[in-house]
């Protein structure tokens, strides 16, 4: 993947993508960065290290970026994670750091969703037009003049 620039972001603004696959990842990410959100597309390591929480997924073979990064959202690829991920999911709640989960049709088969995870999942295949209304819920508009 070519790094790509993010664009100037205001206090929490910007949007991270998470997940196993990366080109899922990619195509996320260029949805959004069109809706004119600020977008990164980082592993769970670099997100728990950036937001100064130790690490508790596998180990990545770059060293994750001690920058704090202005995070307004995560949007968090359940797919291919163990049930760890919920430990994820609890840190990033209990840092005021808003996040959805996508999972696959099926994620009843992950029996282990916990009850306050439920109101944040989105299944595959993503609804476009859903996601950016949620989005915008949660962040500022994009095109949105500041003060």
């Amino acid at each position: 993947m070519v790094a790509q620039p993010i664009p100037k972001m205001n206090a929490n603004n910007l949007i991270v993508c998470i997940g196993r696959n990366q080109r899922n990842q990619e195509l996320l990410s260029q949805v959004l960065v069109k809706a004119g959100y600020a977008v990164k597309v980082m592993s769970l390591e670099e997100v728990m290290a950036a937001i100064s929480l130790p690490s508790i997924s596998l180990p990545s073979t770059e060293q994750p970026s001690a920058e704090q990064l202005p995070i307004g959202l995560v949007l968090l690829d359940i797919s291919g994670f163990d049930t760890s991920i919920w430990q994820a999911c609890e840190k990033l709640r209990s840092q005021a750091i808003s996040y959805f989960l996508i999972a696959p049709h099926n994620i009843r088969a992950y029996k282990s969703v916990p009850q306050y995870a439920e109101s944040r999942l989105l299944t595959k295949p993503l609804d476009i037009r859903q996601l950016l209304t949620l989005i915008a819920h949660v962040l500022p508009r994009p095109d949105a003049a500041t003060c």
